[in-house]
């Protein structure tokens, strides 16, 4: 009765340290998605808050340019465009001196510009010079004006930022994967003679492995379960301190997060004990008897 006893503590003792390596192991991974996510959010607008602006001639009409502007909207790099009129940016210089410093020369000498944002995929390339010889083959348009050096500079750190992201994601999976291959090798190890008995009885390997599948299956289950409860705390009280900066995406997006979760929680777990047991019903008989 001891000795059942014993080790039936074992494998609850067993079953705890592969759930809680699970569940820390999917929150790890859970965590790095979501920076991961954020960071191609960021991303995103920072590529398209480097635009392009023109600088345009006084000799086309406000019509005809607008006119243009709307043909521009319709090219696949463009997203947006928007004219800068010459009150707009006098208005501006007026803001940041505290007068109006034109009242000097009496006259407003600012040129209208119009500014471009570009659709995030296309300001990420970097290569854009296509579109700025077609702005420049305009004759009513003076200036590009495109922070080439800048968005190179970003593209150069935030490639940086998505390796650094996806080598620790892969670390983590190695990591989990050895962690449980481990820990299954000991709960078959602890289990042996019963696997034993079960093959001198003429069990297939079929009967063998289904409550042992099973097994994972829950832990894969728990593990998962109980890692989305840590990331929605971490989610909330990082979203408490940085104000709701933190983008977790639409009710879709939570979705698939929380079920990729789940599918990689028990898929792991469930594929990696399928292939110990694999490895264990085929080697020879003499394991049994240790």
């Amino acid at each position: 009765m001891g000795r059942n006893n014993s080790k039936t503590r074992k494998n609850y003792r067993t079953y705890f340290t592969v759930i809680c390596s699970n569940s820390l192991i999917l929150f790890l991974l859970g965590v790095m998605s979501i920076l991961y996510y954020n960071a191609h959010q960021a991303s995103k607008q920072v590529y398209e808050s480097f635009g392009m602006t023109l600088l345009i001639s006084d000799d086309i009409p406000d019509d005809q340019l607008k006119e243009s502007i709307e043909e521009w909207k319709t090219l696949t790099q463009i997203k947006d465009a928007q004219i800068i009129t010459k009150e707009s940016s006098a208005h501006s210089i007026k803001q940041t001196f505290g007068r109006d410093a034109f009242d000097v020369i009496g006259y407003n000498p600012m040129k209208r510009m119009v500014d471009i944002t570009l659709h995030a995929k296309y300001a990420k390339k970097g290569n854009n010079e296509e579109l700025i010889n077609y702005f420049k083959g305009m004759s009513y348009v003076q200036k590009v004006h495109y922070h080439k050096e800048v968005l190179n500079s970003i593209r150069k750190n935030l490639k940086k930022i998505t390796t650094l992201l996806i080598i620790l994601g892969i670390i983590f999976i190695v990591i989990f994967v050895t962690l449980l291959k481990n820990t299954i090798q000991v709960s078959l190890n602890s289990k042996r003679e019963l696997i034993r008995n079960m093959r001198l009885v003429g069990a297939s390997n079929r009967f063998i492995r289904s409550p042992f599948l099973k097994e994972a299956f829950w832990i894969g289950f728990i593990g998962a379960s109980i890692a989305l409860v840590m990331i929605v705390a971490f989610i909330f009280i990082t979203q408490r301190r940085l104000y709701d900066s933190m983008n977790t995406g639409g009710i879709i997006e939570k979705m698939a997060f929380a079920l990729s979760v789940y599918l990689l929680g028990i898929g792991l777990s469930v594929i990696t004990t399928r292939i110990k047991l694999y490895s264990f019903l085929k080697a020879k008989e003499d394991i049994f008897y240790y």
